[in-house]
């Protein structure tokens, strides 16, 4: 091997590190210039600051290109997250240039048009995430056809959204086909049509994947697809809640959704490619379908203490701050009794074997304190071993003394 070969790799390794780092820092050094321009501007620093608090989809990002170099889901992630500071930088950028103090910068009219379809980027990397998760390839050539698909709409939603002349809300598009606005607008459609049918078609890609994977790449999707029920269950909870919440806990839940959406999918993407603390997940869906139950649970007594302790103390108003207390304190009693139930109805319906062996540790439990024979110890506790370890073999080393001596005796084998 030659020296040249020999350094190859190291090098190669540090570069990718260097290279995932510069973007994870370009991602930064955007969010908080795009920050500063807002309040400069006068605009809202909502989106600045979102983008500062998802810096787990960067960092998530960088980590994966950093580690697993071959793997381009770790690349995607990180185009995925650059494109979100990259259009609040280049509009207000724009707005600063053109609107605050016009001439004040150079190239406004590029930021102004750069300002306007980086989004569309967003849905075709989505979409290859999707289908290229976990492994970094493709399942078969059926979905290969769904690839290619995805490319061609991209292109098309891409192109249309770039050359039409009012892509920009505050201002007019500088590189726009004039005269073509109709012809524009109705490609964007079809284009934005066609990617989000791709997109929940690549994400039904996983089932068959996971179907016909090994049990590690199983535990991998399992991961991901938690991440995306939990993604599903706040978006209908907002359909279900959008016209009972006020503007200040509608901003609430927006922020959360974006929190979970920034956070929790790239970390879970990231233990998921990365194997860390992989065989996890099932202990982290028990106490998610756990305490989300026992919440609900709670949530409707709650509400029903305060409507009906209202009602009854004080007709006129329908309310009761008596009622509040007392409903208060029942939720607070009730808490670890539900959380117990709904915990033994989860284990047995969806974890029964855990279940089992729970039961089974039980049962011997209270059967030990009543038994003195050792033989039958040795016998119900080698039973006990085989049913919740299910070892190969098991055996029992009683300790005894002898004079001055220690030694083990063999008080049961069994070869399970």
């Amino acid at each position: 091997m030659t020296t040249a070969q020999r350094w190859r790799g190291p090098s190669a390794a540090r570069n990718t590190a260097w290279l995932a780092a510069a973007l994870w820092t370009a991602y930064l050094v955007s969010a908080v210039a795009a920050l500063l321009l807002a309040r400069v501007n006068g605009t809202s620093p909502i989106e600045g600051m979102v983008l500062l608090v998802g810096l787990g989809l960067p960092s998530v990002g960088a980590v994966l290109a950093a580690r697993r170099p071959s793997n381009p889901v770790g690349w995607l992630l990180l185009a995925l997250a650059l494109s979100f500071p990259m259009q609040l930088l280049a509009r207000e950028y724009a707005t600063y240039s053109i609107l605050v103090r016009p001439g004040s910068l150079p190239f406004e009219k590029a930021a102004a048009w750069l300002a306007g379809w980086p989004w569309t980027v967003q849905f075709g990397l989505v979409a290859f995430i999707l289908l290229l998760f976990p492994d970094g390839r493709i399942p078969t050539g059926r979905w290969r056809r769904v690839a290619m698909s995805v490319v061609v709409s991209q292109a098309v939603l891409t192109t249309a959204t770039a050359l039409s002349p009012h892509n920009v809300a505050l201002f007019p598009n500088p590189l726009g086909v004039r005269g073509a606005d109709h012809a524009l607008d109705a490609l964007s459609e079809v284009g934005l049509g066609l990617l989000t049918a791709l997109i929940l078609l690549a994400a039904m890609s996983l089932i068959p994947r996971y179907r016909h994977s090994s049990a590690e790449q199983r535990l991998q999707i399992r991961w991901v697809a938690y991440a995306i029920i939990l993604l599903g269950g706040l978006a209908v909870l907002d359909l279900v809640l959008i016209d009972t919440l006020t503007l200040f806990e509608t901003y609430l839940f927006e922020l959360l959704f974006n929190a979970v959406l920034a956070v929790v999918l790239p970390v879970t993407v990231g233990i998921a490619i990365l194997k860390h603390r992989l065989y996890d997940i099932d202990r982290l869906i028990n106490r998610t379908m756990v305490y989300a139950s026992v919440t609900v649970l709670l949530g409707l007594v709650y509400t029903a203490g305060v409507f009906v302790g209202g009602r009854l103390l004080d007709p006129v108003l329908q309310e009761s701050a008596l009622a509040v207390a007392v409903s208060t304190l029942a939720v607070a009693a009730l808490f670890q009794p539900a959380r117990r139930r709904v915990q033994n109805v989860v284990d047995r319906r969806f974890y029964r074997r855990r279940f089992d062996r729970t039961a089974t540790v039980d049962a011997f439990s209270i059967r030990l304190r009543d038994q003195v024979d050792l033989d039958a110890i040795s016998t119900e506790l080698l039973h006990v071993i085989g049913r919740t370890v299910q070892p190969a073999q098991a055996s029992i080393w009683l300790r005894t003394h002898s004079h001055s001596l220690s030694h083990y005796t063999p008080l049961g084998i069994d070869r399970l």
